[in-house]
């Protein structure tokens, strides 16, 4: 299985529920076959917060949905289960229960202040600092993500990947499952896509693209007015 930190991103909701913790949000725990195959959707079990009730204080704080509308995070929980959940091999409770543990004894905001990495707006810090300062912990087996913020054009620690044992109890190093999964969020992977190039000429054409292929936001139809930020992403474990 992998697991995904993710951090949350200015612009969103307050949860009906509260205020979420400052740190990482879990974004899901995703099982794969021994060939490396993403498995989703396996079953048709049903969904029912009262299977992890005596969770739901743990799962607001950590596993919360702060897309807008503001909403309660049972959307959110009720898709990681039916899409993942379902083929772990899990009860609904042991399944959200293990990623919040794995949260717990693993906490990504910890290890990157144990190495002088501080979330701040006014100090900025290298891929590799940040690279160093998890791997060192995990052995070389964690993979990182990063998005750029539109307003101000700054890159920023977006998710961390990680991946675990079959029972979801313990973070394991799979370093060449791990490099295949940093490959995969690379440009060169991207460049190999179908209808990359396709989609490049379409921005040439209405010229919000430059030379080194970086997307120039221009007026108000490089917005979207839904409270989410636009964003190109979604990979994961």
């Amino acid at each position: 299985m992998r697991h995904i930190f993710r951090q949350s991103k200015a612009g969103c909701c307050l949860p009906k529920t509260g205020e979420p913790d400052r740190d990482f949000f879990i974004r899901s725990l995703i099982p794969f076959s021994q060939n490396g195959k993403q498995l989703k959707k396996c079953s048709r079990s049903p969904f029912d917060k009262n299977e992890f009730s005596d969770l739901l204080d743990q799962l607001n704080l950590y596993w919360s949905n702060i897309k807008c509308p503001s909403n309660d995070g049972r959307f959110l929980w009720k898709s990681a289960w039916k899409t993942y959940g379902v083929c772990s091999a899990l009860s609904q409770h042991d399944y959200f229960e293990r990623a919040l543990k794995l949260r717990s004894d693993d906490n990504m905001l910890s290890i990157l202040g144990e190495n002088g990495i501080i979330p701040t707006d006014y100090v900025d810090y290298s891929l590799i600092e940040v690279e160093e300062a998890i791997n060192n912990e995990f052995e070389d087996a964690a993979a990182i993500r990063c998005s750029v913020d539109y307003k101000n054009g700054k890159s920023q620690l977006y998710e961390i990947y990680v991946c675990v044992d079959k029972y979801a109890n313990k973070i394991i190093p799979l370093v060449e499952e791990v490099n295949a999964l940093k490959y995969q969020m690379s440009d060169e992977a991207l460049q190999q896509m179908p209808d990359f190039q396709g989609r490049i000429d379409v921005l040439n054409e209405i010229d919000c693209i430059d030379a080194d292929l970086v997307v120039q936001i221009k007026s108000v139809a490089c917005e979207m007015n839904s409270g989410e930020e636009l964003t190109l992403h979604r990979v994961f474990v």
